[in-house]
Protein backbone atom coordinates (compact mmCIF):
# COMPACT_ATOMS: atom_id res chain seq x y z
CA UNK A 1 0.00 0.00 0.00
CA UNK A 2 1.44 3.52 -0.94
CA UNK A 3 1.93 5.54 2.28
CA UNK A 4 3.50 8.85 3.10
CA UNK A 5 6.75 7.94 4.45
CA UNK A 6 5.68 10.63 7.42
CA UNK A 7 2.47 8.48 7.86
CA UNK A 8 4.02 4.94 7.75
CA UNK A 9 6.23 5.85 10.96
CA UNK A 10 3.65 7.00 12.63
CA UNK A 11 1.27 4.45 11.93
CA UNK A 12 3.93 2.19 13.04
CA UNK A 13 4.56 4.05 16.18
CA UNK A 14 1.66 4.11 17.21
CA UNK A 15 -0.14 0.41 16.48
CA UNK A 16 -3.53 2.45 17.83
CA UNK A 17 -6.76 0.78 16.14
CA UNK A 18 -9.18 2.92 17.51
CA UNK A 19 -12.32 5.43 16.20
CA UNK A 20 -10.12 8.57 16.74
CA UNK A 21 -7.55 7.27 14.41
CA UNK A 22 -9.31 5.50 12.05
CA UNK A 23 -11.90 8.87 11.49
CA UNK A 24 -8.28 10.74 11.16
CA UNK A 25 -7.23 8.21 8.66
CA UNK A 26 -10.56 9.65 6.39
CA UNK A 27 -10.47 12.94 7.10
CA UNK A 28 -7.17 13.42 6.06
CA UNK A 29 -7.39 11.63 3.07
CA UNK A 30 -10.65 13.80 2.27
CA UNK A 31 -8.77 16.69 3.40
CA UNK A 32 -11.15 18.00 5.78
CA UNK A 33 -9.87 20.53 8.79
CA UNK A 34 -8.28 17.96 11.48
CA UNK A 35 -10.06 20.14 14.60
CA UNK A 36 -12.88 18.73 13.45
CA UNK A 37 -11.78 15.43 15.72
CA UNK A 38 -9.46 16.48 18.19
CA UNK A 39 -6.62 13.96 18.85
CA UNK A 40 -5.11 12.39 15.52
CA UNK A 41 -4.38 9.19 14.82
CA UNK A 42 -1.99 7.36 12.79
CA UNK A 43 -2.15 9.04 8.71
CA UNK A 44 -2.65 6.47 6.45
CA UNK A 45 -3.48 7.52 2.73
CA UNK A 46 -6.28 5.87 0.94
CA UNK A 47 -6.42 8.60 -2.06
CA UNK A 48 -4.71 6.38 -4.90
CA UNK A 49 -7.78 3.95 -4.14
CA UNK A 50 -10.18 6.66 -5.59
CA UNK A 51 -9.01 6.31 -8.89
CA UNK A 52 -9.41 1.93 -8.83
CA UNK A 53 -12.75 2.15 -6.99
CA UNK A 54 -15.93 0.79 -9.41
CA UNK A 55 -19.41 1.56 -8.15
CA UNK A 56 -18.87 2.70 -4.64
CA UNK A 57 -16.23 4.83 -4.78
CA UNK A 58 -13.21 4.86 -2.26
CA UNK A 59 -14.31 8.95 -1.62
CA UNK A 60 -17.59 7.91 -0.56
CA UNK A 61 -16.61 4.96 1.73
CA UNK A 62 -13.95 7.65 3.19
CA UNK A 63 -16.84 10.34 3.84
CA UNK A 64 -19.23 7.56 5.45
CA UNK A 65 -16.69 6.21 7.86
CA UNK A 66 -16.09 10.23 8.49
CA UNK A 67 -19.42 11.48 8.61
CA UNK A 68 -20.20 7.99 11.01
CA UNK A 69 -17.57 8.69 13.68
CA UNK A 70 -17.79 12.20 13.69
CA UNK A 71 -21.58 11.67 15.29
CA UNK A 72 -19.97 9.14 17.59
CA UNK A 73 -17.95 12.02 18.65
CA UNK A 74 -20.49 13.87 18.64
CA UNK A 75 -22.54 11.08 20.85
CA UNK A 76 -19.55 11.01 23.44
CA UNK A 77 -19.39 7.09 22.66
CA UNK A 78 -15.64 7.71 20.87
CA UNK A 79 -14.31 9.49 24.14
CA UNK A 80 -14.11 5.79 26.27
CA UNK A 81 -11.84 4.53 23.08
CA UNK A 82 -9.23 6.71 24.57
CA UNK A 83 -7.01 5.87 27.30
CA UNK A 84 -8.25 6.98 30.40
CA UNK A 85 -6.79 9.41 32.55
CA UNK A 86 -4.77 8.61 35.48
CA UNK A 87 -6.66 9.94 38.49
CA UNK A 88 -5.40 10.15 42.17
CA UNK A 89 -7.80 10.31 45.78
CA UNK A 90 -10.62 8.52 46.77
CA UNK A 91 -13.02 9.72 44.31
CA UNK A 92 -11.38 8.46 41.29
CA UNK A 93 -11.37 4.97 43.01
CA UNK A 94 -14.99 4.77 43.87
CA UNK A 95 -16.35 5.49 40.52
CA UNK A 96 -18.41 3.05 39.11
CA UNK A 97 -17.23 1.22 35.96
CA UNK A 98 -17.76 2.81 32.45
CA UNK A 99 -20.05 0.80 30.19
CA UNK A 100 -17.39 1.66 27.42
CA UNK A 101 -14.57 0.05 29.41
CA UNK A 102 -16.30 -3.41 29.75
CA UNK A 103 -17.35 -3.27 25.83
CA UNK A 104 -15.44 -6.08 25.21
CA UNK A 105 -16.10 -8.50 27.59
CA UNK A 106 -20.24 -7.84 26.55
CA UNK A 107 -19.84 -8.78 23.04
CA UNK A 108 -19.85 -12.53 23.23
CA UNK A 109 -20.30 -14.06 20.24
CA UNK A 110 -18.08 -11.58 18.19
CA UNK A 111 -19.28 -8.44 16.22
CA UNK A 112 -21.95 -10.30 14.32
CA UNK A 113 -20.39 -9.04 10.89
CA UNK A 114 -21.69 -10.74 8.00
CA UNK A 115 -19.58 -13.57 6.91
CA UNK A 116 -20.03 -11.98 3.13
CA UNK A 117 -17.66 -9.48 4.42
CA UNK A 118 -15.20 -11.48 5.55
CA UNK A 119 -14.44 -13.26 2.34
CA UNK A 120 -11.02 -13.66 1.45
CA UNK A 121 -10.38 -11.78 4.38
CA UNK A 122 -6.49 -12.90 5.67
CA UNK A 123 -6.95 -14.85 8.47
CA UNK A 124 -4.97 -12.55 11.22
CA UNK A 125 -7.46 -10.10 10.29
CA UNK A 126 -10.55 -12.08 9.91
CA UNK A 127 -10.31 -14.02 13.33
CA UNK A 128 -9.86 -11.23 15.68
CA UNK A 129 -13.10 -9.27 14.17
CA UNK A 130 -15.43 -12.86 14.43
CA UNK A 131 -13.99 -12.80 18.09
CA UNK A 132 -15.01 -9.29 18.76
CA UNK A 133 -11.09 -8.86 19.73
CA UNK A 134 -9.84 -5.93 18.05
CA UNK A 135 -6.33 -5.44 19.55
CA UNK A 136 -3.79 -2.89 18.93
CA UNK A 137 -1.82 -4.39 15.45
CA UNK A 138 -5.03 -5.17 13.70
CA UNK A 139 -4.98 -2.04 11.49
CA UNK A 140 -1.29 -3.09 11.04
CA UNK A 141 -2.32 -6.38 9.57
CA UNK A 142 -5.36 -5.17 7.78
CA UNK A 143 -2.74 -2.57 6.16
CA UNK A 144 0.33 -5.19 5.31
CA UNK A 145 -1.72 -8.72 4.77
CA UNK A 146 -3.89 -6.42 1.83
CA UNK A 147 -1.52 -7.66 -0.92
CA UNK A 148 -2.45 -11.41 -0.28
CA UNK A 149 -5.64 -11.09 -1.16
CA UNK A 150 -7.04 -12.85 -3.80
CA UNK A 151 -3.78 -13.81 -4.94
CA UNK A 152 -4.90 -17.12 -6.85
CA UNK A 153 -6.84 -15.05 -8.81
CA UNK A 154 -6.11 -13.40 -12.50
CA UNK A 155 -5.24 -9.78 -12.27
CA UNK A 156 -8.26 -8.38 -13.71
CA UNK A 157 -10.72 -10.55 -12.11
CA UNK A 158 -8.91 -9.96 -8.68
CA UNK A 159 -9.36 -6.05 -9.21
CA UNK A 160 -13.57 -6.88 -9.91
CA UNK A 161 -13.56 -8.62 -7.33
CA UNK A 162 -11.49 -6.52 -4.53
CA UNK A 163 -13.75 -3.81 -6.06
CA UNK A 164 -17.21 -5.41 -5.02
CA UNK A 165 -16.00 -6.76 -1.59
CA UNK A 166 -15.72 -3.08 -0.98
CA UNK A 167 -18.98 -2.32 -2.68
CA UNK A 168 -20.46 -4.45 0.03
CA UNK A 169 -18.26 -2.89 2.82
CA UNK A 170 -19.92 0.37 1.77
CA UNK A 171 -22.88 -0.61 1.98
CA UNK A 172 -22.97 -2.13 5.74
CA UNK A 173 -20.59 1.23 6.44
CA UNK A 174 -24.11 2.97 5.21
CA UNK A 175 -26.27 0.76 7.43
CA UNK A 176 -24.26 0.53 10.26
CA UNK A 177 -24.10 4.32 10.40
CA UNK A 178 -27.86 4.99 10.11
CA UNK A 179 -28.61 2.15 13.10
CA UNK A 180 -26.27 3.79 15.06
CA UNK A 181 -27.58 7.47 15.21
CA UNK A 182 -31.25 5.95 15.47
CA UNK A 183 -30.04 4.42 18.71
CA UNK A 184 -28.33 7.15 19.48
CA UNK A 185 -31.55 9.45 19.14
CA UNK A 186 -33.54 6.88 20.98
CA UNK A 187 -32.76 7.65 24.69
CA UNK A 188 -33.81 4.02 25.53
CA UNK A 189 -31.80 2.29 28.78
CA UNK A 190 -30.96 -0.77 26.87
CA UNK A 191 -29.69 1.15 23.77
CA UNK A 192 -26.27 1.75 25.88
CA UNK A 193 -25.07 -1.73 25.02
CA UNK A 194 -26.59 -1.98 21.81
CA UNK A 195 -24.43 1.51 20.92
CA UNK A 196 -21.46 0.28 22.11
CA UNK A 197 -21.85 -2.96 19.65
CA UNK A 198 -22.32 -0.60 17.17
CA UNK A 199 -19.50 1.53 17.68
CA UNK A 200 -17.24 -1.55 17.31
CA UNK A 201 -18.80 -2.62 14.25
CA UNK A 202 -17.83 0.43 12.87
CA UNK A 203 -14.21 0.49 13.89
CA UNK A 204 -14.10 -3.52 12.27
CA UNK A 205 -15.77 -2.96 9.12
CA UNK A 206 -13.16 0.23 8.61
CA UNK A 207 -10.59 -2.10 9.35
CA UNK A 208 -12.03 -4.55 6.48
CA UNK A 209 -11.94 -1.56 4.34
CA UNK A 210 -8.28 -0.34 4.74
CA UNK A 211 -7.78 -4.30 4.41
CA UNK A 212 -9.41 -4.54 0.86
CA UNK A 213 -7.84 -1.14 -0.10
CA UNK A 214 -4.14 -2.36 0.29
CA UNK A 215 -5.16 -5.20 -1.65
CA UNK A 216 -6.69 -3.36 -4.42
CA UNK A 217 -4.08 -0.95 -4.60
CA UNK A 218 -1.59 -4.30 -4.91
CA UNK A 219 -3.80 -5.97 -7.50
CA UNK A 220 -3.95 -3.00 -9.20
CA UNK A 221 -0.51 -2.52 -9.63
CA UNK A 222 0.33 -6.09 -10.52
CA UNK A 223 -2.42 -5.24 -13.16
CA UNK A 224 -0.97 -2.93 -14.43
CA UNK A 225 2.87 -4.33 -14.84
CA UNK A 226 1.08 -7.12 -16.98
CA UNK A 227 -0.73 -4.67 -19.28
CA UNK A 228 2.74 -3.33 -19.67
CA UNK A 229 4.48 -6.23 -20.34
CA UNK A 230 1.94 -7.69 -23.04
CA UNK A 231 2.53 -4.17 -24.74
CA UNK A 232 6.61 -4.16 -24.25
Amino acid sequence: MVCHKKCEVRCQASGMCGAESITTMALEADEIEPTLIGESGPEISLTSCEDTVQGATMMAMKASIANTLMGLKKAGSTSCLAPPASGTGLASRSLPPSPCASRKNSLVGGLGISPDLLEGAEPSVAAPLVAGDLDDGLMSRAKDTGKFLYKHLEPQERVEKINIMMGKLKTALDAETTSRLELSQSGEMDSIKLIAQSDLRVQALSVLLLHYCAGLQHAQEVLDRSQRNKES
